[in-house]
């Protein structure tokens, strides 16, 4: 069987996302965001707190790269068991240990341990459906991840049921289901959402959507026309959010218009021939690589690291040498996790590849 080529443009992209993020936690972490917020200049303020929408670029590769993975052959009960499997594989134990390394420096702090009903639900992703409490910051996006995934192999396994797919894996039901989902979901978000209803992925497949969407426009799958219509729609839907209050323009406006540009740049990027050449030199790579350990470990190394800080040089200097220290220690103890246990992971998922 022929390799899959290593697309580096998506690494790279990943990377950049994943110290968008970090940036973003380090102004607005427990411990030093009041000083912090006084003290730092507005424009490197600002700067930090919109790496927040990283995530949304996350999102957006996640739907291309899963389109990539399931695209060799149409859906069938055994590659979806794989699939699952695989993934779960990848994610699990990173996402475990990471867990329990938070959970012991909370002890250490005096924060004590969650009960078993809220530790079960964290470790099955699915404490946000049930409104238990969250004990790594960033796993609420895992749980949308995987509500993404069980929604895409849903619309494949209809596809296969119901589609006529020839020359390609899938069919245009497949197609069809994937824009015009994508558009009700980011109208759904303007519409207004229960606050108890968040949990679901609803508000948020549009991204997930369009990078799926992107892939397929990419190989020929889909006409182009549908990937047009749902970027025009979410364009539509980020405007109509910046006519409504300031609140409401930071959480929707701004991260629509990310999840577009980041659409339209792998697009770009995938049709003059990029992904396997455009990878932003080693240190784009490097970061693409820890990617997931850094997002998993940067909030709790950040944390220790300003509690650290204020404990020996005070409030204000404390929270400065925190700012500067911050992405270096985060960066080292993700690499760290990356080898000890990301990369093993990896690896025992690709034994069940094929």
């Amino acid at each position: 069987m022929k390799s899959q080529p290593r697309y580096v443009f998506v690494d790279a992209l990943r990377g950049i996302a994943s110290v968008a993020v970090l940036l973003a936690h380090i102004v607005n972490n427990e411990i030093s965001k009041d000083t912090l917020n006084r003290q730092l200049p507005l424009a490197i303020k600002e700067f930090c707190f919109n790496g927040n929408f990283g995530v949304q670029v996350f999102f957006v590769l996640s739907g291309f790269v899963i389109a990539l993975s399931l695209s060799h052959r149409p859906l069938t009960w055994p590659r979806a068991v794989n699939f699952a499997l695989r993934r779960q594989i990848r994610l699990d134990p990173p996402y475990f240990v990471a867990l329990v390394a938070l959970m012991l420096l909370h002890a250490a702090f005096g924060r004590g341990f969650p009960d078993l009903r809220t530790l079960a639900l964290n470790l099955i992703y699915a404490h946000n459906l049930a409104g238990a409490p969250q004990i790594l910051g960033v796993a609420w996006t895992l749980c949308l991840e995987i509500q993404f995934y069980a929604a895409f192999l849903a619309i494949l396994a209809l596809d296969r049921w119901l589609g006529k797919a020839k020359a390609a894996p899938i069919s245009p039901l497949a197609v069809h289901l994937m824009w015009i989902s994508g558009l009700v979901s980011a109208w759904l978000v303007q519409i207004g959402t229960p606050p108890q209803l968040y949990a679901l992925g609803h508000y948020s497949w549009f991204y997930f959507a369009a990078g799926a969407l992107c892939f397929w426009c990419w190989r020929g799958w889909a006409p182009l026309w549908t990937l047009s219509i749902l970027i025009c729609g979410l364009t539509a839907s980020a405007l109509w959010s910046f006519t409504r209050e300031a609140s409401f323009v930071s959480a929707s406006f701004e991260g629509i218009e990310t999840g577009v540009v980041t659409t339209l740049i792998l697009f770009v990027a995938a049709s003059r021939g990029k992904l396997e050449t455009l990878s932003l030199g080693r240190i784009g790579q490097f970061l693409g690589r820890i990617s997931y350990s850094l997002y998993l470990t940067h909030a709790f190394a950040v944390e220790s690291l300003m509690w650290t800080t204020r404990a020996l040089w005070g409030e204000t200097r404390g929270a400065w040498s925190g700012f500067f220290l911050a992405i270096p220690l985060a960066i080292g103890v993700a690499y760290g996790f990356y080898r000890a246990v990301e990369r093993p992971s990896v690896r025992l998922a690709m034994r069940f590849k094929n």
